[in-house]
């Protein structure tokens, strides 16, 4: 493994690895928004996928940089 790929591991618990993997699943299972008939339900999916994401960007973003820079 490369000095690059251990720097991943440095910045990334197991555990965060483990609630990462369950956050992005919980993103994963509502997309796609497909269409629907019933407007009310369109946005309910997407407001609840702008949640998730905001959420997500929230959590993750200080660790997500951390790599980037590396």
């Amino acid at each position: 493994m490369s000095a690059k790929h251990e720097q991943v591991f440095k910045i990334f618990s197991p555990e965060d690895l483990d609630s990462f993997a369950n956050d992005t699943r919980r993103i994963n299972d509502i997309m796609p928004l497909v269409p629907v008939e019933d407007a009310g339900i369109a946005v309910h999916q997407m407001t609840s996928t702008a949640d998730l994401l905001i959420n997500f960007a929230t959590k993750w973003h200080e660790k997500l940089r951390k790599i980037k820079e590396k």
